[in-house]
């Protein structure tokens, strides 16, 4: 608040308390995620892989935009026990549309997976920490070798029994 110029005062006519700040963050950040994870869903089959590297290419430049930020919100969960419920929900939330669009591409034959939502939390696991490394601290990560490198293991993990070229 001292950076602001701004007094405490201030803060708490708008917050509850710092607890309230980070989820009012993680909530407007979150949504802007989930968003790319939805496009996806409601894009996939089509055009088979292209929505999916899309939406790769969505979530590298939301992580590059916004990674610090989600550092920060799970640096906090770390010692929240409120925001640390919150960060997993909303995880749980990606993995349940990751599953589901897998599911929906398996059904179509798209690709070939053993259970869609083990792969679908082994991927967005894998995912979030991977763009955390390149994109949650300074310095940061290469965005076109982290769509590049996402893109292969998303589509190599989940990707038509023949292979992905």
């Amino acid at each position: 608040m001292e950076g602001t110029g701004l007094t405490r005062t201030a803060f708490y006519r708008h917050f509850d308390d710092l607890t309230d700040l980070v989820l009012r963050v993680f909530a407007a950040v979150g949504l802007e995620l989930y968003t790319v994870a939805e496009r996806w869903s409601s894009e996939a089959g089509a055009g088979y892989p292209a929505p999916a590297v899309a939406a790769l290419a969505g979530m590298v430049e939301f992580f590059a935009t916004n990674g610090r930020v989600v550092q920060a919100i799970v640096d906090a969960a770390a010692s929240d026990e409120q925001i640390e419920r919150a960060y997993r929900a909303a995880r749980e939330s990606y993995i349940e549309v990751a599953a589901s669009t897998l599911v929906r591409l398996a059904e179509r034959r798209l690709i070939v997976v053993p259970d869609a939502t083990a792969m679908a939390r082994a991927l967005v696991l894998m995912s979030e920490t991977y763009l955390l490394d390149q994109f949650g601290r300074e310095p940061l990560g290469d965005r076109e070798l982290a769509r590049a490198t996402l893109a292969t293991v998303w589509l190599r993990a989940a990707g038509p029994q023949a292979g992905v070229p």
